[in-house]
């Protein structure tokens, strides 16, 4: 039997999928059961509760073979004013009920490992240092820029026309799509051969320049987008104004900067951590109709 987190998630709702699809036995862990589908809850075992309660940890690891173990990120609204302590409340609650367990873990990480930004990275390689101090097995998958982040950047990529980021736009960067994280996920799950602690890489499959990127959504949206490089006080107060909690912004401001961005040389790209989907092929298929949709809602 297998435990997946974050059901409801990005990452998690398509890991649950994959699962499901190959017919394997999942238990999930849910804070809001009633937002999955009436078919995955009564397929699946739901335990409710939160990713960073002791007990309900408990309740959903007992006798599972494998967990899929990921922290819910801030939403708009989110009260947790430092990246580093919301953080490390569910890597602590998390590796607390994994002691002494005999399941394997395959958990969602950061890319960059090493690199001290004082932020969402390091709050990551914290993570991943107490997970491994419970002694599970696990592997930690350190997913490269979701090329789903644009998808916030909708509204200015309609008018005017541009991705605003604090980061340099000649910095190739390594972009890789949900699906294809969650899919390396599931093929460590299904993998029942591996018992010791390690990571895995996720790059997608080239890396690409913001200055790149904004060519292939111009390509695929037929219009005109442009990157344009903000102050990193500009990035900060767009996010705020969206709802992001001051310690947060400041955190996701550091990812983007240019000593951030070449970080990403810390793991070298290898066939292992190369997953096939391109940006372009990513934005044909979901970018450009969310584009479309948000054009008929503004009429």
């Amino acid at each position: 039997m297998i435990t997946v987190t974050t059901p409801n998630g990005r990452v998690g709702s398509q890991v649950l999928r994959l699962l499901l699809e190959q017919g394997e036995t999942v238990r999930i862990l849910s804070h809001s059961p009633d937002k999955l589908p009436p078919s995955v809850r009564q397929t699946c075992e739901v335990v409710v509760g939160s990713l960073d309660d002791l007990e309900t940890l408990k309740r959903a690891f007992d006798g599972a073979e494998t967990v899929f173990w990921c922290i819910p990120q801030a939403r708009p609204g989110n009260t947790w004013d430092d990246a580093h302590d919301y953080h490390q409340r569910f890597a602590t609650a998390a590796a607390i009920a994994l002691t002494g367990s005999n399941a394997r873990v395959v958990g969602a990480s950061a890319g960059r490992h090493g690199y001290a930004d004082d932020g969402i990275v390091s709050a990551f390689a914290a993570v991943e240092d107490t997970i491994n101090a419970s002694g599970v097995a696990v592997r930690h998958l350190r997913s490269a820029y979701f090329m789903e982040n644009l998808l916030q950047s909708l509204p200015t990529i309609a008018a005017p026309g541009a991705v605003f980021y604090n980061g340099p736009g000649d910095v190739p960067l390594p972009m890789v799509c949900v699906a294809d994280v969650a899919h390396k996920a599931v093929d460590l799950i299904v993998d029942r051969t591996w018992r010791e602690q390690g990571h895995v890489a996720v790059h997608g499959p080239a890396h690409v320049s913001f200055d790149e990127m904004a060519q292939v959504l111009s390509d695929v949206l037929e219009k005109p987008v442009r990157y344009i490089q903000v102050p990193d006080e500009v990035l900060i107060e767009n996010l705020q104004r969206a709802g992001t909690s001051a310690g947060f912004a400041n955190a996701y401001a550091r990812l983007l900067t240019s000593e951030a961005l070449k970080a990403y040389e810390i793991e070298p790209r290898t066939l292992e951590t190369t997953t096939p989907t391109s940006l372009r092929d990513w934005a044909t298929s979901a970018l450009l109709p969310a584009f479309r949709e948000l054009q008929r809602s503004n009429g």
